[in-house]
């Protein structure tokens, strides 16, 4: 551990280099010998300082140059970033995080903008020891030498455990993890797909699984990586990809494994990414990550869960031996049952031959008594002598036909009847004569022309449409005035309100009417003509 704060000791900087750099992301950076600001050269000295700015001899500085000079020698002396283990001392979550990072010997503050802890993925609690890389620097407000960190890594099992119970714990609240969301395992898949490292033991272990088991099940084998920080991204994308072309593929299940290792090589199964890509797959997943004891967030949200990779391919293939022996007990009860039903319908078939041949010679015998009965009713009856009988009464009656005809021809006389029709004729053409005057009346007095030919008049704009007011007429617009014979056209000067005519006002002359011919006059005002003026 290398404590910022630590005053400059040769036995401290001894005892720092001698230790053994953790195994997790080991740096250089982390076994750098102390600071020690005595060995920094002295600047020259200036013959003023109007500001303040640290001088020689015996002239005072500020406070604020001093600072500014103690956040210039940090960033001098470290330019770039620096990794720095510890233990999380205290942590304060103010949108920012503020808190310490100690060991045996020393502490130093720490903070690390909200930007930055949004992409740590946890939150570290007190005690746990981390991996913090930063910059130094100097706040002069406080007179605290700080650490900004950057980034944040978990160190130890410990650490690991604890963000793999928070995942897991988030997966739960989505409900990834309910049995309910899994999907059911096929019984008989066709083709496999297995994503495992190609040149791993896992991968042998599942072809021979299943090649023992069920040599007809296809296996598509995708190969990935398993470990490092690039597998989980590849692993995620790698379901996704399989998950979106199944249908085409034929892929029926998924087997995802790989062989045992630490926590650290097993890490990128607990990756929420591929927790998401599993539960998102149309597909079903078996994992089987690591050894028994071995659990991962990537087991937890599958479908199913093998403890070894052989288990696996067992989980989704079915034995050819044990189906070999269920084939060979379904025949055996199959042929007893067949025997048996053989053996029953034989002997349904031979009472039903009995039952059939009592009932054929029942009918037979009950029709032949019946067709003696019948013979015996139709030698009574004797067709011929009824058809003998019947053909006399039809001679019968065609003569008095006959002799009914001939006397109404004896009575009829065709003078009359001619006379009668005539007379039926002329009735009708009578009556036919009367309606038709009576209509011509009633067309005559409903005929605009007949009130044209009483002195009124029918006034149209050009365009045709009857002007059936003086407000609806323009002054200078053209208007058409139609006269029981001819018509005039004028142009409006003014317009002026209709006045009611006085009582004593004479009526116009009735004029005698004058018939018209002209078939198209009946068809000049239709019921729509609207109101004509005289």
């Amino acid at each position: 551990m290398i404590p910022m704060t630590a005053p400059a000791s040769a036995d401290l900087s001894t005892k720092l280099m001698a230790r053994k750099p953790h195994p997790i992301n080991p740096d250089p950076m982390e076994i750098r010998p102390l600071f020690d600001p005595t060995k920094m050269a002295t600047p020259p000295s200036t013959p003023s300082s109007p500001r303040g700015e640290p001088g020689g001899g015996d002239r005072p500085v500020s406070v604020s140059a001093l600072c500014r000079r103690i956040d210039t020698v940090l960033k001098d002396a470290w330019p770039g970033a620096i990794r720095v283990r510890g233990e999380i001392g205290s942590l304060t979550d103010r949108t920012h995080w503020y808190f310490s990072l100690k060991d045996d010997d020393a502490t130093i503050s720490c903070v690390m903008y909200a930007s930055r802890a949004a992409k740590v993925g946890f939150t570290p609690s007190a005690g746990d020891a981390v991996i913090a890389t930063g910059r130094l620097g100097h706040f002069p407000r406080q007179g605290r030498t700080q650490l900004y960190v950057d980034s944040i890594e978990a160190v130890g099992e410990g650490a690991l455990e604890a963000q793999l119970r928070r995942l897991v714990e988030e997966c739960r609240a989505l409900g990834w993890l309910e049995p309910a969301r899994k999907r059911t395992l096929p019984v008989f898949p066709r083709r496999l797909a297995v994503i495992t490292s190609r040149t791993g033991a896992a991968l042998q272990d599942v072809i021979d699984t299943l090649k023992r088991r069920c040599p007809a099940i296809e296996i598509v084998v995708v190969d990935t990586l398993v470990q490092g920080e690039k597998a989980a991204p590849m692993i995620a994308r790698t379901i996704r990809s399989i998950g979106n072309r199944h249908d085409k593929l034929g892929i029926d299940a998924i087997i995802c494994t790989r062989g045992g290792g630490s926590m650290e090589d097993l890490w990128c199964f607990n990756d929420r990414g591929v927790a998401e890509a599993i539960v998102g797959c149309p597909v079903p997943i078996v994992c089987a990550i690591g050894h028994e004891t071995d659990t991962t967030l990537a087991e937890l949200v599958a479908d199913a869960r093998a403890a070894t990779p052989t288990q696996a391919a067992m989980l989704c293939s079915p034995d050819s031996v044990a189906l070999h022996d269920q084939l060979d007990n379904a025949a055996s009860r199959l042929l007893t049952a067949l025997q048996r039903s053989a053996r029953l319908e034989h002997e349904r078939h031979g009472n039903r031959s009995a039952r059939l041949r009592r009932a054929v010679s029942g009918r037979m015998h009950a029709g032949a008594i019946r067709l003696e009965r019948l013979s015996s009713r139709l030698a009574r009856v004797r067709p011929e002598a009824v058809y003998a009988q019947r053909r006399a009464r039809l001679d019968q009656l065609d003569a008095a036909l006959a002799r009914a005809v001939q006397k109404r021809l004896d009575r009829f006389d065709p003078g009359l009847a001619q006379q009668r029709l005539e007379h039926a004729v002329v009735g009708f053409v009578n009556d036919a004569r009367s309606r038709l005057d009576a209509l011509d009346r009633e067309l005559t007095i409903a005929s605009p022309i007949s009130v044209l030919e009483r002195g009124y008049t029918v006034t149209t704009k050009p365009d045709g449409s009857l002007l059936r007011s003086s407000d609806d007429a323009s002054a200078g617009e053209v208007i058409r005035t139609r006269f029981a014979s001819g018509a005039i056209e004028s142009t409006v000067v003014g317009a002026e309100g209709t006045a009611p005519l006085p009582a004593s006002a004479p009526l116009p002359k009735r004029r005698k009417r004058r018939q018209s011919h002209d078939p198209a006059q009946k068809h000049l005002f239709g019921p729509d003509s609207g109101t004509v003026e005289p």
